[in-house]
């Protein structure tokens, strides 16, 4: 492994931690009670260096949003999976939906205040790039 794809390792895992810690944060005080330096304590991080990954709490927050979209997303097709082997058609989503807030109430959490209509998603150019990110996955 090259110095290089160690460093982008790091910052990977760096990223996942912090998007880890503010699912937590959100998910237990809201997004309104939650700041970036709370975040950054949480993680262990400078305000700094959380604002080199993410450039506002609302970037984070849709972050946090879309990695739960795609733990959902891959809770859905493990469960259609089963269902197809077993030759079970019906009921996936609602298991789906089930598993996901169970396993990752954090996220769940997350994902309900992001469709609660607290978020403008559009912008004079349309939709923002982080908005999009998520809708692409739901």
């Amino acid at each position: 492994m090259t110095l290089a794809e160690r460093r982008q390792r790091e910052k990977d895992r760096r990223r996942d931690d912090i998007i880890s810690a503010a699912s937590r944060l959100f998910s237990k005080k809201g997004y309104e009670r939650v700041s970036m330096e709370e975040i950054a304590n949480e993680v262990e991080l400078s305000k700094s260096t959380l604002y080199f990954y993410f450039k506002d709490k609302e970037s984070l927050f849709f972050a946090v949003v879309n990695h739960g979209t795609r733990i959902f997303r891959s809770i859905v097709q493990e469960e259609e999976a089963k269902m197809q082997t077993a030759g079970i058609e019906a009921g996936v989503t609602k298991i789906a939906c089930e598993r996901f807030v169970l396993e990752y109430p954090d996220y769940a959490g997350a994902y309900l205040c992001f469709r609660s209509g607290k978020f403008e998603f559009l912008d004079d150019a349309g939709m923002s790039a982080d908005a999009k990110q998520v809708f692409e996955f739901t």
